[in-house]
């Protein structure tokens, strides 16, 4: 129903005499930023509420492949040189994440608290994989101990 459907005929009521209904506006649809994304999925977690940023930033640099869109160039995470079976592997992973975060660090965005490399043999047929999890501070929130995860 439009605002004025019901508007009498001309001459029908005296002119200034008729005024339209008052509608009650709607609250408008909160917005966000940035998607809240499940770190093991990649599939969206809320359609209403999403992640802060900056949060959201670390999930990004820590899921895309460097050199593959959407992270082109420098951007992204580099683990498809690294052969997760030596005993240098947890290091070298370690350092690969720290820095796919380097831009943010840099910029101020977050602290780094810890990051924790393992590596384990999927099955004899299978290539290995390996999983990291980043301890990090948002320093624009202030909120610390939150945790990402890099999964290869």
């Amino acid at each position: 129903m439009y605002p004025y459907d019901d508007v009498p005929p001309a001459g029908v009521v005296p002119a200034g005499t008729w005024s339209p209904d008052i509608v009650a506006a709607t609250t408008p649809i909160t917005g966000h930023l940035a998607d809240l994304v499940d770190p093991t999925t990649g599939e969206l977690l809320s359609l209403s509420t999403g992640a802060h940023p900056i949060d959201a930033e670390v999930q990004f640099r820590l899921r895309a492949a460097k050199g593959k869109a959407p992270a082109l160039l420098d951007d992204g995470l580099d683990l498809a040189g690294i052969s997760k079976l030596l005993e240098s592997s947890p290091r070298a992973i370690e350092y690969a994440a720290r820095k796919a975060l380097e831009p943010m660090l840099v910029r101020g965005d977050i602290e780094i608290q810890t990051v924790r490399a393992t590596v384990a043999e999927a099955d004899l047929e299978s290539t290995d994989t390996a999983a990291a999890v980043v301890t990090y501070t948002n320093l624009q929130t202030g909120a610390p101990d939150l945790r990402a995860r890099v999964f290869r």
